[in-house]
């Protein structure tokens, strides 16, 4: 913890034999070098509460050990390289509260051992690849907070092993796609302050692994969908403030 350093130095030597490295609360560091790229046994990569961290050079996709990676509350960092997609042995990869990145590349596609995804207070988000699909191995993805996000994309729907999904509080989210019917292995669906929401699929009936399911404060939405009552396993259904 260093909230003084804004950049760090150079990565060679003896720090290359280095298995984590942690910036936590770097609150000034603005970046890191390229050489960061040597450090090529690196499991875990942790830059959180570097506030001012605004960018990260390409030869992070060279740190191809790395099982976790934590961006949270790096409130400046705006956009992630492509090289990002080389890191195909990442577990968890976490953007909460990158309030600045507007969206990630496709490339995040290549992920596909990640288990946790977290987009949860990226205020700025406004997109999400279609390549996500490919991330089969997730159980868990947050979109929590992410105010202007409006849609996602058709392929969600391939994340077959997901058991919880939020949505909380993405006040510009008008719809979801038919497709979240083929998440059977969900068991916690949140849709709490979605604002905007107007509808949901009837495939939402499919979900029959779900235990909970929140609509409060779904302003706009007039009706659910017949086929939630196929949702027998339900403990808690929040209908609340509609």
């Amino acid at each position: 913890e260093s909230k003084a350093l804004k950049h760090f130095p150079e990565c060679y030597g003896i720090i290359t034999s280095a298995t984590s490295l942690r910036f936590f609360d770097c609150t000034a560091l603005v970046s890191v070098p390229e050489s960061i790229g040597h450090l090529t046994g690196l499991t875990r990569l942790d830059f959180t509460g570097c506030w001012a961290l605004n960018r990260v050079p390409e030869s992070i996709g060279q740190l191809t050990g790395l099982e976790s990676l934590d961006f949270t509350g790096c409130w400046a960092l705006n956009r992630v390289p492509e090289s990002i997609g080389q890191l195909t042995g990442l577990r968890s990869l976490d953007f909460s509260w990158c309030k600045a990145l507007e969206s990630v590349p496709e490339s995040i596609g290549h992920l596909t051992g990640l288990t946790s995804l977290s987009f949860d207070g990226c205020h700025a988000l406004d997109s999400v690849p279609q390549s996500i699909g490919q991330l089969t191995g997730l159980t868990s993805l947050d979109f929590t907070r992410c105010y202007v996000l409006e849609i996602v994309p058709e392929s969600i729907g391939q994340l077959t092993g997901l058991t919880s999904l939020d949505f909380y509080e993405c006040t510009a989210l008008v719809s979801v796609p038919e497709s979240i019917g083929h998440l059977t292995g969900l068991t916690s669906l949140s849709f709490d302050g979605c604002h905007a929401l107007d509808s949901v699929p009837q495939s939402i009936g499919q979900l029959t692994g779900l235990t909970s399911l929140d609509f409060t404060r779904c302003y706009v939405l007039e009706i659910v969908p017949e086929s939630i009552g196929q949702l027998t396993g339900l403990t808690s259904l929040l209908v609340v403030n509609c």
